[in-house]
């Protein structure tokens, strides 16, 4: 497991060398030199990532080539994120496959007990700073999902209540328990 040094200057080549690829309990992202280390995703998030994955399926943007994956991208010149999911439009695709960053149009970040508040926060405004639309923390042991329109506009999803993916994704809608039904 890389040991990362805090508030230590690490070039992006060095980041990409020695803890992008990293096969051990985290997730690593870089945030102008510093390495941010975060749990990675859990074998019992695996259930919402795919109850999620479904719904999109039945989305127009799926029918027009968007896609939901955790795929990387710069949100600025200094910051290189990995989101848990992310959904890009399908006209995105040919600009990603050039090597040409996209921003993702939702993001969803399954939070854990770990992440501080700071953490969460500081990167839900790098988020929209960056041009995502729409952002969702996802709380399993709440049962919650936080529903981000812009940094200070949130709803929160419970029980019933529809999460929208809206205005990013008109018809990406899920009630809150169908998401943590496992």
């Amino acid at each position: 497991m890389p040991i990362v040094p805090k508030d230590t200057f690490t070039s992006f080549e060095e980041y990409k060398k020695s803890y992008y690829d990293s096969e051990d309990q985290f997730k690593y992202e870089w945030n102008n030199g510093i390495i941010e280390r975060t749990e990675s995703r859990k074998q019992s998030e695996l259930s919402i990532v795919n109850v999620l994955s479904r719904r999109f399926y039945q989305t127009r943007v799926f029918k027009e080539g968007g896609v939901l994956r955790p795929i990387d991208m710069w949100t600025s010149k200094i910051q290189y994120r990995r989101p848990d999911l992310a959904i890009f439009l399908g006209r995105q695709l040919p600009e990603m496959t050039k090597g040409n960053n996209q921003i993702a149009q939702w993001v969803g970040e399954i939070i854990s007990p770990t992440d501080t508040k700071g953490q969460v926060y500081k990167k839900l405004l790098e988020y929209f700073a960056a041009g995502v639309k729409v952002v969702w923390h996802i709380f399993p042991e709440l049962d919650e999902v936080h529903v981000y329109t812009a940094p200070n506009e949130v709803s929160i999803c419970s029980g019933k209540r529809i999460c929208s993916g809206q205005p990013a994704l008109v018809d990406f809608e899920i009630k809150a328990e169908e998401i943590f039904a496992y």
